[in-house]
């Protein structure tokens, strides 16, 4: 099973993808921070193993996340998009100038 996760670096996400690893998935992070996973001696192992790849990018961003879809595939066909992206702490508004909505 190939996935593409995006939002995969804690939480749920991160779970997720711990599991469907564990299961023999290989799975691709698509990640703002890379060194994120440096201290986790499970996702470390899956990396060495080739069945976790890190990818610099920003959910955010068009490119980067079609970019991410295409290294992505570069394993075989995508069968999973697990997108679990979170939300800004604090509600966005309409009204709030600086808000991205």
């Amino acid at each position: 099973m190939n996935v593409y996760a995006i939002g995969a670096s804690r939480h749920i996400g991160y779970y997720a993808a711990v599991q469907l690893l564990k299961k023999g998935a290989t799975v691709t992070f698509l990640l703002r921070n890379l060194s994120v996973f440096d201290d986790d001696a499970e996702i470390q192992r899956y990396i060495k193993d080739g069945k976790a790849r890190l990818l610099k990018g920003d959910a955010l961003n068009r490119e980067e996340v079609a970019a991410g879809w295409a290294a992505a595939a570069q394993a075989g066909p995508i069968d999973v998009f697990l997108f679990t992206i979170g939300t800004p702490a604090q509600p966005l508004h309409a009204s709030d100038p600086d808000a991205h909505i």
